[in-house]
């Protein structure tokens, strides 16, 4: 699934009325692999990528390839200023804490990637958690027929010096629900927020383009569990 936008440096502008184009996809169980599980809950879902039939969305269009490949799910953007997503299935989660590890294959740092979670159907709605590899993130939420809202640094991205720059890999983490969202990168709690718009909903990994042709972005693995 992917979004045509606008994204300057470290600021975003987006509108409503984007073009967007969806894929449907049929859900089906997933199997169980060796990635671990996040914190003390029980997994709900993990994910090496091993298998195409596991129910994250795949598409390959003139402006996007999001496949599975070189041992993941590889994200690829052609096009410039675009958000591609690939959402895990149609099944609504609440209160989760979900982790993947991200390899970033781009031959240069005008991307960002991340983790989405209670998106909203097909629906462009949900929240985001993206880093840039230059050393900035930010935590937002899209709302339809309204522009973005950046949740973290009074409405812009920050910089951290807790996330490495320009590594070849990344393990982002994300807590969504009870109405709290935090980010965490290598395995470090980068910010977190306070915000109720969204109770449950589908989870997702995206790719955020600057430029045309960037990434691609490959993910590795994926686990979820519950919250206490």
């Amino acid at each position: 699934m992917n979004t045509n936008l606008f994204r300057s440096a470290f600021a975003i502008t987006i509108s409503a009325s984007s073009m967007l184009a969806c894929k449907l996809l049929s859900p089906s169980s997933p199997a169980l692999s060796t990635v671990p599980s996040a914190g003390n809950e029980p997994a709900l879902v993990t994910d090496d990528f091993s298998n195409p039939d596991n129910g994250w969305e795949t598409e390959n269009t003139s402006d996007d390839s999001i496949q599975y490949a070189n041992g993941g799910l590889r994200i690829k953007a052609w096009s410039s200023e675009y958000f591609i997503w690939s959402d895990f299935g149609s099944q609504s989660y609440k209160d989760i804490h979900i982790e993947a590890t991200v390899k970033d294959e781009s031959v240069d740092n005008s991307h960002s990637f991340g983790l989405m979670c209670d998106q909203q159907g097909k629906a462009t709605a949900h929240y985001f958690f993206a880093l840039d590899p230059t050393g900035y993130y930010e935590i937002g939420k899209r709302v339809v027929g309204k522009d973005d809202v950046i949740l973290t640094n009074n409405g812009q991205w920050a910089a951290s010096d807790l996330i490495k720059k320009t590594a070849s890999s990344y393990r982002l983490g994300a807590d969504c629900g009870h109405g709290i969202l935090a980010f965490y990168v290598d395995g470090k709690k980068i910010d977190s927020v306070s915000d109720t718009t969204y109770a449950d909903g589908i989870v997702a990994l995206f790719l955020w383009s600057v430029k045309e042709s960037t990434g691609p972005v490959t993910f590795v693995d994926f686990v979820m569990t519950s919250l206490k």
